[in-house]
């Protein structure tokens, strides 16, 4: 179990490092949110991200981080929500059980 925990977190870091990259100097929120979140994953699982923004990320921003993600070393698929767009209860529900993963809010 040990094994899989150390991969599971170099897969998260990985992750995270990608995703700081493209959303640094932005003011934006990130949360895990699912099964990775809550340690339930599966093999088949994919990772589970939701973007809250401040301003809306124009597309040529939301572009970037979805190539850089699919470019990456992730071995799961990795499903990006924003929740500037999304259903609100979806969104207080991302809130509420989600993991805040990185918040550049306050840079």
């Amino acid at each position: 179990m040990e094994h899989y925990s150390a991969g599971r977190d170099a897969i998260l870091s990985s992750l995270k490092e990608v995703v700081t990259q493209e959303l640094d100097s932005r003011h934006v929120r990130v949360y895990l949110f699912g099964s990775w979140a809550k340690g339930t994953e599966k093999q088949s699982s994919d990772i589970d991200l939701a973007i809250e923004t401040e301003r809306d990320l124009d597309a040529s921003a939301w572009n970037r981080l979805l190539e850089a993600i699919e470019e990456s070393t992730v071995p799961y698929h990795v499903d990006v929500v924003d929740l500037q767009s999304a259903d609100p209860a979806f969104t207080r529900q991302v809130k509420r059980e989600g993991l805040v993963w990185k918040d550049f809010t306050n840079v």
